[in-house]
């Protein structure tokens, strides 16, 4: 983008119109002078304006409309101002016009009547769905504005750079990002979201169709009973280890109690009590394993009866079309007998040569055959899956584990849980005699020793099996999803299921390639930003710049300190660093635009204005320089060589005229 030519008409100081030309292609430098308050910044501010339809003030707060209009065409009770702006994009003539044309002074007239229009290569361009603001975004987007066209108190903004906890500096982050092309590899990725979001939404239509459920339900239930599961089951592994380990010591202590003679007749009898005990708990725990079994596979015996009834629907389906497939097949054979008949008048069966009356009776009995046979035309060819789908569900009904199997079982615990009692009643009859005032002492502390761990090993018996019922419930749960699941197109919900992985991993790589693209623009910034500097810098022991997260830029000096304080660094060493950032930013950014600077040299010295206006030229194709005298001296014009193509001066003449826009006097 190139700007040729911006013409203002009752804009700020500027009353009626008034036109400022860019020599040539724009290509350059261009100087706009002029004292403090005769109407640079309001050159800016018209541009800013014509483009986006507010400028904001140095508080960055937008300024009111009412506050634009020049004051001469207000107190003439004039309510029309406007900018236009020609310029140059990828070799197309756009000129942007805005207006405002209220019937009164106020800011809801002045909003109401604001109007813009756009015109490439004398084309009018529509106006619907904010076609202009798009197009303008397009070329140069509104958030990254301010690093082409900005005043020297944009010093303050950029020193927001170097704190990184500043809200300011992470939208000043975003802004420079926009600048360098981050945000077209994030809507790349956000793209990817999109698709992720509608096929996870084309896989909720299939999940809703159980019991209603989202997918987002179904998952979530799914997810915390599996993980449920496998918490009981990791709390029952570390309780049956510790339990094997008390059992081993309660065992070490009978056995050592066994052996005192005093008490060895009942210790014996106790530890094979124990070992009796031991052999009825594994057949029972063989027991309740199969019924856990036969109980997470009950689903199939609720499904057996509906399937049961879905087998019968099939057959009798099947046979009706079979019987009518063959009935239909049956008259076409009899009729192509006839047709035959028919057509050499000769009856098939005998050769008899047929007479009138018995042909015209063959006709008749055609007939009446196509017609039957028309009305077994919407009879389908029996269908060749039917054994999939009967085996399928034949599996389905055999497999299913029934109530008998089930009571069977539970028979069995019942019986082994008889068994059991009465050798725990034992062992707790013996366990008294032990624990009795007629035995030593020895054996005696012993037994208060195995009681006190029987007490804890009943405790994670307790524990152990709270937990199992606890996993039963979850797997009769589990159950119940996977009744919800068979309802569900498999080879669909797959297919989308695999594209969502697919999808997320190229989100992950797009958020990978994000961070290498970011942190490869940052490092591109520090290189070029620091060449610059080396270029606009009056210490020569300042080495380099430093970049941080923010893009904010530090000074690094030979003994590798950083200054990256304000009160570490002049004012002008600051404007140095943010104008060799803007350097930067210029080279490496995916946008073309013009630099229009606005007081740039107001805090450098005469030597480091001399270095900046050697470097101005190659910090665009086009740069625009609005300055005064004191920052832009007499004979500074040599620093930039052949490069300046437009030097004008902007002349207040009063608060009636306004301000006026000049040739330079004594300019080439």
């Amino acid at each position: 983008m190139k700007l040729e030519r911006v013409t203002i008409c009752n804009f700020g100081p500027f009353h009626k119109e008034h036109t400022i030309e860019f020599q040539g292609d724009g290509s350059g430098v261009h100087i706009i002078r002029g004292n403090n308050g005769q109407g640079k910044t309001s050159i800016l501010r018209a541009i800013l304006w014509c483009l986006y339809g507010q400028v904001e003030d140095r508080t960055k707060k937008p300024v009111p409309l009412t506050s634009l209009i020049n004051k001469t065409a207000q107190n003439d009770d004039i309510n029309f101002f406007y900018v236009e702006i020609d310029f140059n994009h990828e070799d197309a003539k756009y000129k942007l016009r805005r207006s405002i044309n209220a019937n009164g002074f106020s800011q809801k007239k002045y909003e109401a009547s604001m109007v813009d229009s756009l015109t490439i290569n004398g084309k009018p361009e529509s106006n619907s769905n904010n076609n202009i603001s798009h197009q303008i975004e397009r070329i140069i987007p509104r958030d990254v504005s301010r690093y082409f066209f900005f005043d020297g108190e944009m010093l303050r903004d950029y020193e927001e750079l170097l704190d990184e906890s500043s809200t300011n500096a992470s939208i000043l982050r975003n802004s420079i990002e926009h600048i360098l092309g981050v945000p077209y590899i994030r809507v790349a990725k956000d793209d990817l979201h999109a698709i992720l979001k509608k096929t996870e939404g084309e896989r909720n239509k299939i999940l809703r169709k159980t019991g209603n459920k989202t997918y987002e339900d179904l998952a979530e239930k799914s997810q915390k009973v599996g993980e449920a599961i496998t918490e009981c089951e990791s709390q029952t592994q570390a309780l049956q280890s510790q339990l094997d380990e008390l059992r081993v010591k309660i065992s070490e202590k009978k056995r050592e109690q066994a052996d005192l003679r005093e008490v060895k007749e009942l210790g014996e009898r106790r530890l094979n009590l124990d070992l009796k005990k031991a052999q009825l708990d594994k057949i029972r725990g063989g027991h309740v394993s199969s019924l856990n079994e036969l109980t997470s596979n009950f689903y199939k015996t609720i499904l057996s009866k509906p399937a049961s009834s879905i087998l019968a629907s099939l057959e009798l389906k099947n046979k009706q079309a079979t019987e009518k497939f063959a009935k239909k097949q049956r008259l076409l054979g009899r009729a192509e007998e006839i047709q035959i008949g028919i057509n050499t008048a000769k009856c098939k069966a005998c050769g008899t040569v047929l007479d009138p009356k018995k042909l015209e009776q063959f006709k008749q009995d055609l007939l009446e055959i196509e017609e039957e046979v028309k009305g077994l035309t919407q009879v389908p060819e029996p269908n060749t899956a039917y054994e999939q789908y009967l085996t399928t569900l034949q599996n389905l009904i055999d497999n299913a584990p029934s109530r008998e199997d089930v009571q069977s079982i539970e028979l069995k615990i019942t019986e082994l849980d008889g068994k059991i009692a009465g050798i725990n009643a034992e062992i707790s009859d013996i366990s008294a005699k032990l624990g009795s005032p007629d035995i030593p002492e020895e054996p005696k502390r012993l037994e208060i020793e195995i009681r006190l761990m029987m007490k804890e090993e009943g405790r994670l018996e307790t524990a152990i099996e709270t937990i199992s019922q606890d996993k039963l419930g979850l797997l009769e749960e589990k159950s119940k999803i996977e009744i919800d699941m068979a309802s569900i197109s498999r080879d669909e919900f797959n297919q989308l299921t695999s594209r969502i992985d697919l999808i997320e991993k190229l989100i992950k790589i797009f958020d990978k390639a994000i961070e290498v693209y970011r942190a490869e623009k940052r490092e591109n910034v520090q290189t070029m930003a620091t060449d610059i500097f080396k270029r606009i810098r009056s210490k020569e022991y300042f080495s380099s710049l430093s970049i941080n997260e923010n893009f904010g830029l530090s000074i690094v000096t030979e003994l590798n300190s950083r200054l990256d304080k304000s009160e570490w660094r002049s004012s002008g060493e600051e404007q140095l660093v943010a104008l060799s950032l803007m350097g930067a930013l210029n080279k490496g950014a995916q946008i073309v635009a013009p630099v229009m600077m606005d007081t740039p040299f107001s805090r450098l010295d005469l030597k480091h204005g001399e270095r900046v206006l050697k470097f101005i030229p190659s910090l665009s194709e086009q740069v625009i320089l609005l300055v005064t005298d004191r920052e832009f001296h007499k004979g500074d014009e040599v620093f930039l060589a052949d490069k300046i193509k437009t030097d004008l001066t902007v002349i207040h003449k009063g608060e009636n005229e306004g301000s006026c826009i000049q040739i330079t006097r004594g300019a080439a």
